[in-house]
Parts: C-alpha cells; structure tokens; sequence
C-alpha cells in the first residue's frame, strides 16, 4: 500500500511535510494538496498541520546544511504550476540533506533534475513577465498593471518593482488568480481581487496610451514585418497587457496599433 501526504499547499505546509519526514518518520509515495486530491483505495493518508515553526527550523536547515542557492531554487520550484512538482521538490531535499551542496551536480536522479527543470522554468517566466509589465496611472494616482502568468510568480515580480520603483504607489494584478500586490511605498500587501474590478484610467495615461500607440505603430515598417520572428520575441499571450498592441475582435488576433 502506498502513503499520501495531503496539505494545505502553502510553501510552510511542504516544509512542514519535510519536517515530518525525519521527527515523525512519515514517508509518502505522493504529496498533494487536500482540496484537489482524487481518492485512491490503495493508499493511506496522512493530513499535515503546517507548522510554521517547524517550517522555519526547515528552511533554515536548508541554507545551513546545502545552501542559498538551494533555498532559493526550491521557493521557485514551488511557484510553479506544475501539478507533480510537490514529490520532486520533497526527494530534492531529502537528497540534499544527505549530499549538502552537491545535490545540484546529481542530474542523473530523476527527482533532482525535474525539480532544477521547474525551478528554471519559473526563473525564465519571471525574467520574461517583467520585461512586459506596463503601468497605467489610474484616476487615484495609482499605478496599474494586469499580468497573467502560468505560473504563481507574482510575489518575485513584485519584489522586483518595489526595488526599482519605491517611491511610486503601484499595484500589480495576476488576473489568472485573481490577487494583486498592492504597494503603497511602505509595505507591499498581497490580497485577493474581485473578477468584475473596474480600473478607472486618468485623463492623461488615455492620451498618452494614444499617443504611445500611434508611434509604435508608425515607426513599425508593415512590409518587412516578420510575424513569426515577432511571436519568438514577443509571444501572443503577453502582447494583451501592453499598451502598444490592442485586440481586434474582428480579426480576433493581436495586432499592432
């Protein structure tokens, strides 16, 4: 019979079930999350309380005994939305608190390597998703920008802005889930947002949105245009939150305007 490890599906829940592995000898066959698992007969389920002391004895474990690096790789492992990513990342460290900070060189175990795959994916959205941020000034002053990414990336996008732009009320909306990060210059706040949120932009970022997408549009040479080159460098699905390319519903494909 096989053993399940079901949690809440916070980053504290998986280090929870790490925890548990060596203080209370629970070993799964699979970890998923308790509000989507599909019930099988041959297995036994363990339900796992996050703890956040626990937790925290856990992370600090993994930069003391394998390292930062590490530490941070499996944070962005965990943002992904890679439905097995759960096991991968729980062997990875289980594996390197035997190798410390070698774990990363054993490519030939299958855990190690998915999880290093998933981390890099995540990585790479990220770096790609804050190229394409575009902010609009909203009626209040605060500035506005949608994202829609594949995976749970918004905390490190965030984290990224407020770095750069601390002096600047800003929000950033993942409208795939439905929450934001909320900046007021101060702290940075993640909270849930309704689907039918109506976003008010100032007189001044319309004309400028205008005046910005009249002069993409013709400083762009139509005959020599490469659409496919185009879509390397720019994919479709992040040309619908900035502001030089619009949606032509008649056509429906994004186009540049």
């Amino acid at each position: 019979m096989t053993s399940t490890v079901l949690f809440d599906g916070t980053f504290e829940g998986f280090l929870t079930i790490v925890h548990n592995h060596y203080y209370e000898k629970i070993r799964p066959d699979f970890i998923e999350i308790e509000d989507y698992y599909q019930q099988r007969f041959d297995t036994k389920y363990y339900f796992t309380i996050t703890d956040e002391k626990k937790a925290e004895k856990v992370s600090n474990a993994i930069v003391e005994k394998i390292s930062q690096a590490d530490a941070h790789l499996i944070y962005m492992a965990f943002l992904s939305s890679n439905p097995n990513k759960f096991y991968d990342m729980y062997k990875y460290l289980i594996l390197g608190f035997k190798y410390g900070e070698e774990i990363s060189k054993h490519t030939e175990i299958n855990s190690v390597l998915n999880t290093i795959n998933i981390a890099r994916n995540v990585g790479r959205e990220v770096g790609r998703v804050r190229e394409f941020v575009r902010f609009s000034e909203t009626s209040t002053g605060v500035f506005y920008s949608d994202i829609s990414p594949d995976n749970n990336i918004l905390m490190p996008v965030a984290e990224f802005f407020v770095d750069r732009f601390g002096s600047m009320n800003f929000v950033i909306h993942d409208v795939k889930r439905d929450i934001a990060a909320i900046f007021d210059t101060k702290c940075c706040y993640f909270r849930e947002v309704p689907k039918d949120i109506e976003i008010i932009l100032s007189k001044d970022e319309k004309n400028y949105q205008k005046l910005w997408s009249g002069y993409h549009r013709s400083a762009a040479n139509q005959e020599r245009a490469n659409k496919k080159l185009q879509r390397l460098f720019l994919p479709m699905k992040y040309r619908k939150h900035m502001t030089e390319f619009k949606y032509h519903e008649s056509e429906n494909k994004f186009e540049l305007i």
